[in-house]
C-alpha cells in the first residue's frame, strides 16, 4: 500500500531523513517512534506532500506520488492541533472536505452522518468545538479525515492535547476505529506506550534513520541496537562483556554484538549464588503496584535495574548484599552499538 524509498531530505546543511525506506501492507497501522528532531514528522509530511524530499521515492498504492500535491494523494490527515475551524460546526468541519470537492447536499448530509457515526458522534453534528471535549475534538478531526474515503490515513502527535488517562482511551478508540474501516494508517508520536498500544508495526528513528522496523514484540523482545533497547521500555543495557558473566555457556552467541540488554523483568534476584549470578548491593527499592522495582550495584560493575513480583517471597532493603542472575539464556540479548 505505502512503498517509502531510500528518502533523504535535507533542509539547508541539516540532513533530516537518511536513506528511509519503508514496505507498509495495506490495513497496517504503523507508528513512526522516535525523539523531538530524529526525522519523524519530515517523512509523514512527504509521505502526505507536504515536503518533498531530494532523493527517494514514495508510492501509494502502486502510484509514484513524489511529486504529487497532497490533495491528489488520496490521504486524510489529522494535525497535532486538530485544525477544527471555530466558527463552523461539527457537521460542517466534517464536511469541508465534500464541500472543496463540491459534493451536492444530499451526499454531504449522508456522507457527514456516516463519518460521525464512525466516531460515536451521532448528534454531535449542529454543536461547535469550542463546546467539545479535548477527546470528542479529536474524533470530529478524524471523521473530517474518514468522510473522503481515503486510501491512507495519516495522524501527526494527534494524541498529544489530551490528559493522560484520556489520551490512553483515545489509542485504543482510534485502533479499533481504523480496523473496524479497514484504512491504512501511519501515526507520529515520541510516546513509547503509544506506539505500543494502537500499532501492528513500529520504525524507532534516530537522527534521520530508522534503527529498526518490526512489531512491538518484536522490538520489546529482540531490539537490534542498543537505542533501540533503550528507547522502547526499560532497558539494562551493558558492555557485552557481562555476557560472560551472566550467560556461561554463550559459545559465541555475543561475539558481533558491542552491548547486551536484559529488560528488568528477566532479572531474578536471590539472597545466595546461584550459576551465572553476580554479587551486588540494593542501592534503590520502590514499589509499583504488583511488583517491586530495585536498583543493584553490582560488585566491580555498573548498576542494573530489576522488577520483581512482590509474590516472589525475597523482600529486600537497600544496603542488602544480593545475587543477581538472567532468569534464562533468551532474556540477555546482543545488541549493535553502544549508549
Amino acid at each position: 500500500m505505502i512503498e517509502v524509498s531510500a528518502l533523504n531530505k535535507h533542509f539547508g546543511a541539516n540532513h533530516v531523513l537518511r536513506d528511509c525506506s519503508l514496505a507498509i501492507d495495506a490495513g497496517e497501522v504503523v507508528t513512526l517512534l522516535g525523539a523531538s528532531g530524529c526525522g519523524k514528522t519530515t517523512l509523514l509530511r512527504c509521505i502526505a506532500g507536504f515536503e518533498t524530499p531530494q532523493q527517494g521515492r514514495v508510492t501509494l498504492a502502486g502510484e509514484d506520488v513524489t511529486a504529487l500535491p497532497p490533495n491528489r494523494r488520496d490521504v486524510g490527515f489529522v494535525f497535532q492541533n486538530y485544525a477544527l475551524f471555530p466558527h463552523m460546526t461539527v457537521a460542517e468541519n466534517v464536511g469541508y472536505g465534500l464541500s472543496v470537492r463540491r459534493a451536492d447536499r444530499k451526499t454531504m448530509e449522508s456522507s457527514v452522518a456516516e463519518a460521525l457515526d464512525m466516531v460515536s458522534l451521532t448528534g454531535f453534528g449542529d454543536r461547535f468545538p469550542k463546546s467539545l471535549s479535548g477527546g470528542q475534538q479529536q474524533r470530529v478531526a478524524l471523521a473530517r479525515a474518514l468522510v473522503l474515503h481515503p486510501k491512507v490515513l495519516l495522524m501527526d502527535e494527534a494524541f498529544n492535547a489530551l490528559d493522560a488517562k484520556l489520551r490512553g482511551a483515545m489509542q485504543i478508540e482510534l485502533r479499533k476505529i481504523v480496523k473496524r474501516v479497514g484504512l491504512t494508517a501511519v501515526c507520529v508520536t515520541h510516546d513509547q506506550d503509544e506506539a505500543l498500544t494502537i500499532s501492528d508495526r513500529i520504525a524507532v528513528m534516530s537522527e534521520g534513520r530508522i534503527e529498526q522496523f518490526a512489531s512491538p514484540q518484536t522490538i520489546y523482545d529482540n531490539p537490534t541496537t542498543a537505542f533501540v533497547a533503550d528507547f522502547i521500555g526499560a532497558a539494562n543495557v551493558l558492555p557485552r562483556q557481562a555476557a560472560d558473566k551472566f550467560v556461561a555457556d554463550d559459545q559465541g552467541w555475543a561475539r558481533d554484538a558491542q552491548s547486551i540488554v536484559v529488560r528488568p523483568e528477566n532479572f531474578s534476584l536471590t539472597p545466595q549464588a546461584v550459576p551465572g549470578s553476580v554479587s551486588g548491593r540494593v542501592d534503590f527499592v520502590r514499589l509499583t503496584g504488583p511488583d517491586m522495582a530495585y536498583e543493584i550495584a553490582l560488585d566491580g560493575g555498573p548498576s542494573v535495574r530489576a522488577l520483581i513480583d512482590r509474590h516472589d517471597h525475597i523482600q529486600l532493603d537497600v544496603g542488602d548484599p544480593v545475587y543477581v542472575s538472567v532468569r534464562d539464556k533468551d532474556g540477555c540479548k546482543p545488541v549493535l552499538g553502544t549508549l
